[in-house]
Formats: structure tokens, C-alpha cells, sequence
């Protein structure tokens, strides 16, 4: 019995695709699902009233930015990440080990650790995985990630062995330093894109008690092709009852093909950068709200999508907004980006994108009790950039009551 109860719901006939459920700390989630990004301890744009509305169940946060600002000793007076942001849903944790990796001109890495300089005061940090892990526990966070070694997925062979394998006994220490806690820990499985080494990285790490298993070291250089043949070879070697999580992923398309090969999570900033620039994702495709083409548009974003933005404001408004780079229009707000599912019940989600009907993903599940359901397994209300996951009758979100949100662009912006 693992720490998340993690339980398969439906699968998908003709694919690897599949709807399931884990328990966390802070409630239930259900999957396939994405995670907003939340750095800082906030989403770029977004409150957690609109994280709320727009279905969030589990947001992610960074342990080597949160190391550095505010700090664990603010954590640990505040009483966690949950209070100090006013989030009561379920949080997940990145070890910084990408983080690491993106400061290759300034750090310094031993089977101890990583040594970086700090972007807040200059001071010199190591971060080792006991460090990691103890930082990721006064944050409070619901599930943990293992310190991993992570490198461009196209280094050669001799440089991706060797981060494997000091990646295997990071996890080892990082599970001994989670010890009895109570929150989950996941595994990561690396090895760039050399197919033998993906393979001996996951068969070792599915001997080692974690609670679910990510797969690091894609879409940092490596071409679509291969990252899906990765995934897909991965993905086959990972127990059924335990979630899957593709880190660093994020367009439309790319979610799509790794949930057709069986992955439960996903995250990416993608969406607020793009957000940021007036990018929008609809049922339709992408638009650029930037472009001339749309100051007269006096048509909604997505005439498919429900949501108060797509119903209220039209094309036109939102080029404005991104013209004068007002916050509004130019963050990752509800005002740039909605998404449709590929069911009959259109939802949107602020920095959400568009989860297209494909039929390999989309076809009659199978329920765990042997019966075949209407449930298409891949998408349960997925949303990409903010998962829109079903909200259950007693979750905190359902109890709480929504503060009246300003119309005043200026107080919004706030």
C-alpha cells in the first residue's frame, strides 16, 4: 500500500491510455492531469480563486526557488505552503535538480550534491538530496521528488551512465531522508535518450519503494520523435499501480501522445510564457491575440468554450489588452488562454489549452471491474495548462466561499 492509494479507473482500449485516482494530504486527484506551475508559491496571473474555478486539484511548486525566497524558516513559522498561499488542494514538489542543471556555467556537481550561487544574495548553496528532501517537507508539500542528476537528453553515452547512475543513489538517500513521513515520493527514471540505459533506470528504481515514478531528462534538446519513443519504452516498464509523470512537458500535442503511452501527470511553464505574449489555446488552435488581424474581431476567443472569458469578452478586447500590455491580458490570466475537452462538456481553465478529440485516446474504457464505460479514459476533464479534474461534493474547494472578484482591470492587476 503505497502513500497516495493510487487506483486505475478505466483503461483505453487500442492504447495505454487510462483515468485514475490517488489520495494525497490535501484531497483526492484524479488523472491524466496537469499541473499549473507555481514557482514562487503562486501561478503567474492567478489566484487560487481562480485556480479553484477553474478545477486545480494539485498545483506545482519549485524547492530550490522557495530554498532561496522566502526561505524554509517562513515556511515552517507560517505552517506550510498551504497556508502561506491560502491553497488548500494538494502540491507537488521539484527537488531543483532541473534548476541545477539550467545553471551549468555557475555550479558545481558531486556525488554530495550540487553547489550554485544564489540568484537572491549571491551566497554560495549546496543542496544535497537530504537537503532536498528536508527543504520539501518544511515547504509541506503533498508529494516529493527525488534529487536527480539532470543533463541534456543529448549527451553522449558515457556522460548519461554516469548522471544515471549517481541519479540511482540520490534516490536511494532520498528516500532514506523522507524516512516515515507521511508525504509521497516520487522516483526519477533518466538515462537521456539511450534506450538500454532508460530501461536499467527504471528496472532499478521500481525495485526501490516509491510512491510513483516521473520520467526527467526529456524536451531538454532531444526531437519529438524521440522523446516519445522514450516515453513509450519507459512508460512499459513502470508498475500499473502507481502514477506516471512526464516532467516538462506541455503542448496540446505532447500530452496527447504521452497519455496515449500511458502517462498520468504532466507539467510545464509553457503556458504562462506564452500567455505573456498574447498566446492563446482553443478547441480551434493557437492564436496569436498580437496580431492585427484581430482588432476589429468582434467574436468570442472559442465559441465552443463556456467559461466568462470566451462568453464576455471578444477577440478584439483581448488584442487590446495585449497590445497595451495590460497584466489582464498579457499574463496567464483568464482573459488569454481556454481549452474545450474532447467530451460533449466544454470547460476552460485560466492558462489552459486545448485538448483536441483523437480517436487512439478517446475510444470505450474498460473499468477496473471488468465493464465497459463511456469514460474516455485519456481526457476526464483534462485541461493543459490547469487540470479540470472532477470536484467531489465534500472537497475544500466546494466549501469554500468565492470572494467577489473586481471587474476594474486596474485591481485585478494587483
Amino acid at each position: 500500500m503505497t502513500r497516495l492509494a493510487f487506483q486505475v479507473i478505466a483503461t483505453a482500449s487500442g492504447s495505454r491510455a487510462r483515468a485514475a485516482r490517488f489520495s494525497t494530504l490535501h484531497g483526492d486527484v484524479e488523472t491524466p492531469l496537469f499541473m499549473p506551475v507555481g514557482t514562487h508559491a503562486t501561478v503567474k496571473g492567478l489566484s487560487p480563486e481562480d485556480l479553484e474555478a477553474a478545477g486545480a486539484r494539485i498545483l506545482l511548486a519549485n524547492a530550490y526557488h522557495l530554498l532561496l525566497r522566502p526561505g524554509v524558516e517562513v515556511f515552517a513559522r507560517v505552517g506550510g505552503i498551504h497556508r502561506f498561499m491560502n491553497w488548500p488542494g494538494a502540491v507537488l514538489t521539484d527537488s531543483g535538480g532541473y534548476q541545477v542543471f539550467s545553471l551549468a556555467d555557475d555550479r558545481v556537481v558531486t556525488e554530495d550534491g550540487a553547489v550554485f550561487r544564489s540568484y537572491v544574495d549571491g551566497a554560495r548553496i549546496a543542496l544535497s538530496p537530504e537537503r532536498s528532501i528536508a527543504t520539501q517537507l518544511a515547504i509541506g508539500s503533498d508529494v516529493l521528488m527525488a534529487m536527480d542528476e539532470c543533463i541534456a537528453s543529448t549527451s553522449d553515452y558515457a556522460t548519461a551512465a554516469a548522471a544515471m547512475h549517481r541519479t540511482h543513489r540520490w534516490a536511494a538517500r532520498s528516500l532514506a531522508a523522507r524516512g516515515d513521513a507521511p508525504q509521497a515520493l516520487f522516483g526519477i527514471v533518466q538515462g537521456a535518450c539511450f534506450d538500454d540505459l532508460r530501461r536499467e533506470s527504471a528496472e532499478h528504481l521500481v525495485r526501490l519503494p516509491f510512491d510513483g515514478y516521473a520520467i526527467g531528462g526529456l524536451a531538454v534538446g532531444e526531437s519529438k520523435a524521440e522523446r516519445e519513443r522514450c516515453t513509450a519504452l519507459v512508460t512499459a516498464l513502470l508498475p500499473e499501480h502507481l502514477p506516471r509523470y512526464l516532467m516538462g512537458v506541455g503542448t496540446p500535442l505532447d500530452l496527447l501522445e504521452a497519455v496515449d503511452r500511458g502517462v498520468d501527470m504532466f507539467d510545464c511553464t509553457m503556458p504562462s510564457i506564452l500567455a505573456k505574449q498574447g498566446v492563446a489555446f482553443t478547441s480551434g488552435g493557437r492564436l496569436n491575440l498580437y496580431r492585427g488581424v484581430y482588432k476589429l474581431a468582434d467574436a468570442a476567443l472559442d465559441a465552443r468554450c463556456g467559461c466568462a472569458t470566451c462568453g464576455q469578452y471578444s477577440r478584439a478586447y483581448l488584442h487590446h489588452l495585449t497590445k497595451t500590455d495590460e497584466p489582464w491580458g498579457g499574463s496567464s490570466s483568464p482573459a488569454t488562454t481556454c481549452a474545450s475537452t474532447p467530451t460533449s462538456r466544454p470547460r476552460c481553465g485560466s492558462t489552459s489549452s486545448p485538448a483536441p478529440s483523437r480517436p487512439t485516446v478517446t475510444r470505450n474504457a474498460r473499468s477496473s471491474a471488468g465493464a465497459t464505460t463511456s469514460i474516455r479514459p485519456s481526457w476526464r476533464r483534462v485541461a493543459v495548462s490547469v487540470a479540470t479534474t472532477r470536484r467531489s461534493p465534500g472537497s475544500p474547494f466546494a466549501a469554500r466561499r468565492r470572494a467577489t472578484r473586481p471587474s476594474c482591470t486596474a485591481c485585478r492587476a494587483k
